[in-house]
């Protein structure tokens, strides 16, 4: 006779259905303190580090919905974020794998977003607000459109192929590095940046004075 655990579906007892499938997924992954929702989606208490795992993508059946901490899925091989949780309390990263699209990306984000080191040619899908840094270098950026419209720390868009800085955040609470691109303006830029300024390395080199024109910077200004 087959005795089924108190409190579990028996299906999972069974080592068989959707419920067992995320359950062994999760364990395999490192993955403890969640919660499986009646839809099937994940719930993580804490968080959540996917880094290196040669992840191309999330199987079908993960999505996470809500993660307190910390969700990291950099280091991998990611052509898409779909699966990668709603709401995060911590930071998000999905640096250095192959994305093009931000699609599927958390709709709101406590700590910092880290996107570098992808293939990115758009910023849509991005959260409104990021309560930490942002960075975006090293993609194939043209424009900022879609980027978040504020910026609790620090925000960089170096090393891409940006010809504006159109679309980035109003406000910047840390500092703001727009250096090896394409600029040859400044319009557009946040209405106040709480730390450094720095535009080294565009098509055109901006004086100290252009940048005083366009930004209230609190600390040094590097052209």
């Amino acid at each position: 006779m087959i005795k089924f655990e108190k409190r579990i579906d028996p299906l999972v007892s069974l080592g068989i259905g959707k419920k067992a499938l995320i359950t062994k997924w999760l364990d395999e992954m490192g993955i403890t303190d969640y919660i499986i929702n009646d839809d099937y989606t994940i719930d993580v208490e804490g968080y959540v580090y996917l880094d290196d795992k040669g992840l191309d993508k999330f199987p079908d059946y993960i999505k996470f919905s809500k993660v307190g901490g910390n969700f990291s899925c950099s280091d991998n091989h990611l052509v898409s974020l779909e699966g990668c949780p709603v709401s995060v309390g911590g930071g998000f990263s999905c640096s250095d794998n192959h994305l093009v699209s931000l699609e599927g990306c958390p709709v709101s984000v406590g700590g910092g977003f880290f996107c570098s080191g992808n293939q990115l040619v758009s910023l849509e899908g991005c959260p409104v607000s990021v309560g930490g840094d942002f960075s975006c270098s090293y993609n194939q950026l043209v424009s900022l459109e879609g980027c978040p419209v504020s910026v609790g720390g620090s925000f960089y868009c170096g090393n891409n192929e940006l010809i504006s800085l159109e679309g980035c955040p109003v406000s910047v609470g840390g500092s703001f590095y727009c250096g090896n691109n394409e600029l040859i303006s400044l319009e557009g830029c946040p209405v106040s940046v709480g730390g450094w300024f720095d535009c080294r390395n565009n098509k055109k080199q901006f004086s100290k004075e252009e940048v005083k024109k366009v930004y209230k910077v609190k600390y040094n200004i590097y052209v």
